[in-house]
């Protein structure tokens, strides 16, 4: 299923606003977004009309398709999202062409400043552990404990020497030298980067954040999933 794009309702008729078009509020509205990721759909309204100097929220959708086809030249796309796990509505700045290797990774560097494997493959392992694992809860969306995390593993040995079997076994490397107090920093970073989510009511406990669904969700579902998990995915991204 294509990308939930937020780009207003089809039935939308020409645009009856001016100043909303205007390059300088498009370009300050997408300075947000992209420094934070992503936002409650609720707090993009409020940031729209602020920008605007408008009153109501009546062309907002509008005003993200106006966005979205400034951005689609270069591959980005403002995208909304209904997360499960509390059931609001989010926007995030979404780069359609990067690989999830990248969008998961990039702001992970190390010492050289480079993008840093070992925590590209502990976010792997722990990606695709919350969302294969059978229990079925919070939303659906699978949860990870925090001691599991700190002890997830991937397979040392790829079955088939395939490009993904190396890609596998390169990652089951880097992911082993990555001491359980990094494991630790890297697991409250990446919730607060939105990629995973604190159980409210499981203490250290994670489910897959906002960010996740929005941004790597095509990913998620070539993963083995639960039945139940595929079908509340499908109708949602």
């Amino acid at each position: 299923m294509p990308p939930r794009v937020a780009q207003g309702a089809d039935e939308a008729g020409p645009s009856t606003f001016v100043a909303e078009k205007s390059p300088a509020f498009r370009f300050a509205f997408l300075q947000v977004l992209m420094q934070r990721g992503y936002l409650l759909d609720a707090d993009a309204k409020a940031l729209y009309r602020r920008i605007c100097s408008v009153s109501n929220d009546a062309l907002y959708f509008e005003f993200l398709r106006d966005v979205n086809q400034q951005l689609d030249y270069a591959h980005f796309q403002l995208r909304r999202v209904k997360y499960p796990g509390d059931a609001q509505e989010y926007i995030g700045f979404v780069n359609r062409e990067a690989d999830e290797e990248s969008k998961r990774s990039g702001r992970y560097r190390g010492k050289d400043g480079k993008p840093d494997v070992r925590h590209t493959a502990f976010f792997r392992a722990l990606l695709e552990s919350i969302a294969t694992e059978d229990t079925g809860r919070e939303g659906g969306l699978g949860f990870i404990t925090s001691t599991a995390a700190l002890n997830l593993n991937l397979p040392a040995e790829p079955a088939t020497q395939t490009a993904d079997g190396a890609l596998q076994a390169s990652q089951a490397s880097a992911l082993r030298e990555l001491s359980k107090r990094e494991r630790e920093a890297a697991l409250g970073q990446f919730a607060a980067d939105g990629w995973l989510a604190a159980v409210p009511d499981r203490p250290g406990c994670y489910t897959l954040g906002v960010r996740s669904l929005l941004e790597l969700g095509e990913y998620i579902l070539s993963l083995d999933l639960p039945d139940s998990r595929r079908d509340l995915l499908t109708a949602i991204l």
